[in-house]
């Protein structure tokens, strides 16, 4: 499929050439005189490549003959799609070694690669870094096989349809006002395209797509026509394409489905960076990091303190490479040392002082700029949890007061006052390990769980409402 798009100056033609014909920039009567869809049309303007044939019927439309004088021989496209990614930058670090777990797998028969984890833990950016790494080898460098959808825009249109309709258009088929607004018929084509063909699909943020309840269960797509297409991909014979999601929550039907094709599908469960990663980090923010210099040392508290959380450390790195600190990291330390040493405090504590309700950590909202971005994402994800879920919402805030992991039955025992049923309990835990809200881990030889840092923070607050609310 070749595609083209047009040069700056070519833009500025057409306009002159559309306004001629007193058309808009989307006039139903251009796209109907070229034939094209008011999306491919959109595109023409952004000066996104489309079809050829679709770029010729636009210009002529507007009697412009000459098309082929304004298509830009342009050989950056890869470029120009890299600095559209929404999350990877140059400051990427680490996670190399999981980079190559993942690129083997797209590239021996994955169809469905999901990467989960919390808010603000780095999913979108690996997502987009190994889209990079397979552009080569996957994509043959063809750009043009890459669909991005990212759920987590408010203002757009999530239904099934319109993306499915989109992403057609996008693959070079032509819809009617009938087909767009068929979803069998829509969902067909879309397989048969993806299984045909070479195609590299993003879902950034799919939890905003997913609901759950008692009866239907927990995580499923909001529309049936999703699970039709996982389950299509998953159980065909062949399939050329592979689609990667990033979300917070497990989406069950994929995992109850690819259970039985466990060589068509691969979920990561992304964690904080490791301590080096850490510093890499904070030495590419600009900041001047020296091994076993006490300076050092305030930075792997703080990376301690947040376990590795990216976002977070992007954020509290940056601070403190601008103005007032400079770069001073001895200055940052010393303004928010309270809040830094009351949680290193609790953590030390823990083993002799297993539970505290009284631990106010703040650790999300200590400042404007985590307030900004981190406290309002993990609000939304706690508000979600709330509406959806109850129980695990409760089950989240009232184990917050644990400061260090410990079993099942410790967390199981905080509802036994609530007046939820048997089985809404008993399921509560796994759709807080659906929703990667908690951790299991391995401490002498017991299987143990416990909240990260960042959502015990704000778990804690919480708890406080919840508590004055159920009294």
């Amino acid at each position: 499929m070749v595609t083209v798009k047009a040069t700056k100056k070519g833009i500025e033609i057409i306009d002159q050439k559309r306004r001629k014909k007193d058309w808009n920039k989307k006039d139903f009567r251009w796209c109907k005189e070229a034939n094209v869809s008011e999306s491919t049309l959109g595109r023409f303007w952004r000066r996104i490549p489309i079809q050829t044939e679709a770029f010729r019927y636009i210009c002529e439309a507007v009697n412009f003959q000459e098309w082929e004088t304004i298509i830009e021989n342009d050989s950056s496209y890869e470029k120009q799609l890299k600095t559209d990614f929404f999350a990877y930058n140059d400051n990427w670090v680490g996670r190399e070694e999981l980079l190559k777990k993942l690129l083997i797998k797209a590239e021996n028969n994955c169809r469905v690669l999901i990467i989960a984890g919390m808010t603000g833990i780095g999913k979108t950016a690996l997502a987009e870094r190994l889209i990079i790494d397979l552009q080569s080898d996957y994509l043959k460098s063809d750009w043009t096989k890459l669909i991005a959808e990212n759920f987590d825009h408010q203002d757009q249109n999530r239904n099934f349809t319109t993306i499915a309709a989109k992403w057609l258009e996008l693959m070079g088929k032509t819809l009617d006002i009938d087909q767009r607004n068929d979803p069998e018929f829509l969902l067909a084509e879309l397989l048969k395209n993806l299984q045909n063909n070479r195609y590299l699909i993003l879902m950034d943020a799919v939890e905003e797509i997913l609901v759950g309840d008692q009866e239907k269960g927990w995580s499923n797509f909001q529309e049936i026509w999703w699970d039709k297409l996982f389950t299509g991909l998953l159980t065909a014979n062949y399939c050329q394409s592979l689609i990667i999601l990033t979300s917070q929550d497990l989406p069950t039907k994929i995992a109850a489905i690819g259970s039985r094709y466990p060589n068509f599908w691969y979920c990561e469960n992304l964690t904080g960076l490791s301590q080096i990663e850490q510093l890499d980090l904070f030495n590419k923010i600009g900041l001047e990091v020296k091994i076993n210099d006490t300076i050092d040392n305030y930075l792997i508290r703080i990376g301690k303190i947040y376990e590795g959380h990216p976002l977070a450390l992007k954020l509290i790195g940056g601070e403190i490479a601008e103005k007032p600190f400079n770069g001073n990291i001895a200055a940052y330390w010393q303004k928010y040392s309270a809040e830094f040493e009351k949680v290193e405090k609790a953590i030390a504590e823990a083993k002799e002082q297993m539970i505290s309700r009284d631990d106010n950590l703040k650790i999300h909202s200590y400042n404007r700029l985590l307030q900004r971005n981190v406290e309002l994402r993990l609000q939304r994800t706690l508000e979600r949890l709330e509406k959806e879920v109850k129980v695990a919402y409760v089950l989240l805030c009232e184990t917050s007061v644990y400061r260090r992991a410990v079993s099942e039955k410790f967390w199981l025992s905080h509802l036994q006052f609530w007046k939820f049923s048997q089985p809404q309990k008993d399921q509560a835990i796994d759709i807080l390990r659906d929703r990667y809200l908690i951790e299991d881990v391995i401490e002498n030889n017991q299987d143990l769980v416990r909240q990260h840092n960042l959502i015990r923070s704000i778990a804690l607050e919480k708890l406080q409402t919840l508590e004055n609310d159920h009294d």
